[in-house]
């Protein structure tokens, strides 16, 4: 799901690459631990389309969620903390 939405992006269907990463999150929140890396994931990547399309409220709620779930499941000041939007 995240490669097609990542191609839906790249084409600028924000809504369709929305859609798809969205029901990444859901599944990995219903299959996954509660603050497990890859729902982090998920949710910066909603973030960074959310940006894109200029709701900015919504994509720094997103963000700070994944922020959030990543300095719980990495080491104080691992370097990945700062990738998590990646």
């Amino acid at each position: 799901l995240e490669n097609l939405a990542a191609i839906y992006r790249v084409k600028g269907d924000y809504t369709r690459a929305l859609e798809l990463h969205r029901q990444c999150l859901r599944l990995r929140e219903e299959h996954l631990p509660k603050e497990h890396r890859q729902i982090a994931k998920s949710l910066g990547n909603i973030g960074s389309i959310l940006m894109e399309q200029g709701q900015l409220t919504m994509a720094l709620e997103h963000f700070q969620r994944s922020l959030t779930m990543c300095q719980k499941t990495l080491p104080g000041e691992h370097e990945e903390i700062a990738l998590c939007f990646t």
